[in-house]
Parts: structure tokens; C-alpha cells; sequence
């Protein structure tokens, strides 16, 4: 068996998953939630994506402002 046709099946879209369920993560984050986020206390368990807050209180305004952008752009 060739291996692209052995892979195939994994990379195939699955029917179980609904792709509207992932639109948001292209919405434009705001400055205003990145500021929120700045505010909010330290040592606290991250969300679900395993990044914590102090990641992002961290963040130069350079990569804020790049993170930001990142929303808006639609993966092809």
C-alpha cells in the first residue's frame, strides 16, 4: 500500500464535525478582551487551549497587535 493512501482516511473531513463550530476562531480579537486579560489575577489553571493568562499579560504590543490580526485571517 502507497503511504498517501495509507494516510488518507486520517486526514479526510470528518462528517462528525460540524466546521461552523470553529468560525469564531477567526473573529478579530479585540483590544479591549486582551486588556481584560491583563487585569485578571496570576497562577490561575489555564483554559481550554493549556495556554495560561500570563502568557498573554506578557505579550510586546508588537505581538499583540499580530495575535490580533491573526483572527482575521481564513485559513485557505
Amino acid at each position: 500500500m502507497h503511504l498517501l493512501k495509507k494516510w488518507k482516511k486520517w486526514y479526510e473531513p470528518s462528517e462528525e464535525i460540524n466546521v461552523r463550530w470553529y468560525n469564531s476562531l477567526y473573529n478579530k480579537v479585540e483590544i479591549e478582551e486582551l486588556e481584560v486579560i491583563r487585569l485578571l489575577p496570576n497562577k490561575k489553571a489555564p483554559d481550554q487551549s493549556g495556554l495560561q493568562y500570563e502568557w498573554f499579560k506578557h505579550l510586546p504590543e508588537s505581538e499583540s497587535k499580530a495575535f490580533r490580526l491573526k483572527g482575521t485571517a481564513k485559513h485557505q
